[in-house]
C-alpha cells in the first residue's frame, strides 16, 4: 500500500489511489455500486482539504474520515461526525 505521505493537507490527488483501493474492495466485497460511491464522495468530502493534525500522520487522518463517513452511513454516534456534518443522532427511546 502507498502511504499518502508526509503532506500538511490533504489533496484530492494524494488520496486518489487509496479511494480506488477502497472502491475495488467494497466492490469485490458485492457491496451496492450506489453505496460505494456514496461512501467515496463522503470520505472525499471529508478529507480533501484538511489541515493534517499534529501528531498523526495524513495517512492516519485518512484513515480517520473513512472510519467517521462509515459511521455517519451506518447511523453512528461519532462525536467528530456530528461536528463534521452538522448532523445529531436522537438516543433510542
Amino acid at each position: 500500500a502507498e502511504s499518502i505521505g508526509g503532506r500538511s493537507r490533504i489533496t484530492e490527488k494524494s488520496i486518489q489511489k487509496a479511494l480506488k483501493d477502497v472502491r475495488r474492495a467494497l466492490l469485490d466485497a458485492d457491496v451496492n455500486l450506489n453505496v460505494a460511491d456514496t461512501l467515496i464522495e463522503g470520505v472525499k468530502r471529508r478529507a480533501v482539504g484538511k489541515e493534517v493534525t499534529k501528531g498523526v500522520t495524513a495517512d492516519q487522518q485518512f484513515i480517520k474520515s473513512m472510519y467517521d463517513e462509515l459511521l455517519n452511513m451506518m447511523g453512528g454516534d461519532s462525536d467528530s461526525a456530528q461536528a463534521t456534518t452538522g448532523t445529531t443522532t436522537a438516543p433510542p427511546a
